[in-house]
């Protein structure tokens, strides 16, 4: 009813710092060491695994483009409308 959601203890970072960094493989790093709102100290090590590009496509055929939107890529193809993951776009 307050908006909340259940959420009833919230610890805040509040001093320390977070570092983001690459990996030799790519992937990113990262690694928290701080303190929160109750005085503890919180240490954290993250690491990502490496992102999967995607290699270049064919059309089979010539009525598919790309297009950008609201900062957004979206492909159009046979009037249909696409994310860059493949899920078709109402």
């Amino acid at each position: 009813a307050d908006g909340y959601f259940g959420v009833e203890k919230v610890w805040y970072m509040v001093a320390g710092t977070v570092t983001v960094e690459k990996n030799e493989d790519g992937s990113v790093a990262i690694v928290v060491d701080a303190t929160n709102s109750y005085g503890v100290s919180v240490k954290v090590a993250y690491n990502a695994s490496p992102s999967t590009d995607i290699e270049n496509t064919q059309v089979e055929s010539g009525n598919a483009r790309k297009m950008v939107k609201d900062n957004q890529i979206f492909i159009l193809k046979d009037g249909v409308k696409y994310n860059v993951l493949g899920a078709v776009v109402k």
